[in-house]
């Protein structure tokens, strides 16, 4: 999966790690505030699954989550000059 992100929006370092309690997330396709665990529940992630997936984060939280999508916040569009591509091979 490869995902498109305005990298001048990004704040600080990027890490990567499993979803914690009280994660969230805007995502630019859906524009409303979703807990990893709502949403999760909404695109039907098995369970067992939920712990393994990636979630990406800088200074001021969730930029993407594996399988759902960008934040709204460093979602890339006309204006945006850097574009960060993440690719997520399993």
């Amino acid at each position: 999966m490869e995902y498109f992100l305005d990298c001048d929006k990004i704040h600080g370092k990027v890490i990567v790690r499993s979803r914690r309690e009280g994660d969230k997330i805007t995502l630019a396709s859906r524009k409303c505030t979703k807990t990893l665990k709502k949403l999760f529940n909404e695109i039907s992630m098995p369970p067992e699954k939920r712990n393994s997936i990636a979630v990406f984060l800088d200074e001021n939280g969730v930029i993407l989550v594996e399988g759902a999508g960008v934040a709204q916040r460093v979602a890339t569009n006309k204006e945006t000059q850097n574009v960060l591509k993440i690719s997520i091979v399993r």
